[in-house]
């Protein structure tokens, strides 16, 4: 019982991140504070590419862990 609630809880929190994929391609974040450099902003002023190369990268990272995580939890239950 306890898997298939851990891989429920994980497909939510997945959908919950993808929710808000458009944050990964942008350059500013709207915070109470005022506008700044978004993460993948801040990504890309320390590691010298843009911003939306960051943002792919980490979404498709997102997404390959998902789909390992779908692959183990399907090969457990052979």
């Amino acid at each position: 019982m306890a898997q298939p609630l851990v891989a429920f809880l994980a497909v939510q929190l997945s959908l919950s991140a993808f929710s808000r994929a458009d944050y990964l391609f942008t350059a500013t974040a709207q915070t109470g504070a005022g506008t700044f450099p978004s993460d993948v902003a801040q990504m890309a002023n320390s590691l010298l590419l843009p911003y939306w190369f960051w943002g792919a990268t980490c979404g498709t990272f997102s997404i390959l862990v998902l789909l390992a995580g779908l692959w183990l939890f399907l090969r457990s239950a052979d």
